[in-house]
């Protein structure tokens, strides 16, 4: 729904399923365990948005039966990229983005099974 003459606002459970995008594709095989969301501003259906995780702890685990891996904790946040970014990632647009708007901020974690880091 147009909320202010913004535009189409895109719900916030969307944009922040970047995250779980992230982890399916940069981490083949990690357990998405939780996530906590803050919504800070809405974004609309043209922003270009950019999904950032920051990996802040790893913890070592073992589990029932043997079982092993690692428990990852992260931050995690969206940003509205500045008009005429076009989200492709080149130098000049990472350097910009510190200057984006933070539309979701939050924490989660990530099991990798069979995986020993720290």
């Amino acid at each position: 729904p147009p909320i202010g003459g913004g535009g189409v606002v895109v719900h916030g459970m969307l944009v922040s399923s970047l995250f779980s995008c992230v982890f399916g594709t940069l981490i083949p095989g990690s357990v998405y365990r939780s996530q906590n969301v803050q919504f800070r501003a809405p974004v609309f259906a043209n922003d270009v948005v950019l999904g950032r995780v920051k990996v802040i702890r790893v913890k070592k685990l073992r589990i029932g039966g043997g079982g092993f891996g690692s428990l990852v904790s992260c931050d995690t946040s969206v940003l509205i990229l500045d008009e005429g970014s076009n989200g492709d990632g080149d130098e000049d647009e990472a350097a910009s983005c510190h200057d984006g708007r933070v539309c979701i901020t939050g924490k989660a974690e990530v099991w990798l099974p069979g995986v020993v880091c720290g």
